[in-house]
């Protein structure tokens, strides 16, 4: 098997990193509401990533 094809051995703890990402850019975009626009792009990147990671993707394969 490919390394673009493994599985993350830590994919759980991707996810939760992406949480805890999602959820500061969720606090900064109400603080920020001038910058919302960019901060919401910046929360869709991590909601993918960890879609991806929760599909089992590798980090090769990811398509950020």
């Amino acid at each position: 098997m490919s390394i673009s094809h493994t599985r993350l051995s830590n994919a759980d703890r991707w996810s939760e990193l992406c949480d805890k990402q999602i959820a500061v850019l969720d606090r900064l975009s109400a603080s920020f509401p001038e910058r919302s626009e960019q901060i919401a792009a910046l929360s869709h990147t991590w909601e993918v990533m960890q879609q991806q990671v929760n599909e089992g993707k590798s980090m090769h394969s990811l398509a950020l």
